[in-house]
């Protein structure tokens, strides 16, 4: 579970845009008392569907893809990086 800076930071985004989809009920998101939560799976469906499809490419897209059909993290893509 992410934090809003953590989420910030895995999707390359403002926390102003992170503040923004979170007020229009655009990101899959969880409030836990004051703060919010975010499933890091549920971000990179999310993603996957074209959620913030304005900010990642069609590699990022197909990084993610390629994540989820290989849960293990082999991508057979080279050297694994952490985004």
């Amino acid at each position: 579970m992410l934090n809003t800076q953590q989420a910030r930071s895995y999707l390359a985004v403002s926390m102003s845009t992170i503040h923004k989809w979170v007020k229009n009920g655009e990101i899959p998101c969880h409030r836990l008392g004051r703060n919010w939560r975010f499933y890091k799976e549920e971000l990179d469906q999310w993603v996957l569907n074209g959620g913030a499809a304005y900010k990642y490419d069609d590699k990022k897209i197909e990084e993610l893809k390629n994540e989820q059909s290989n849960p293990d993290g082999q991508t057979g893509n080279g050297p694994e990086t952490d985004w």
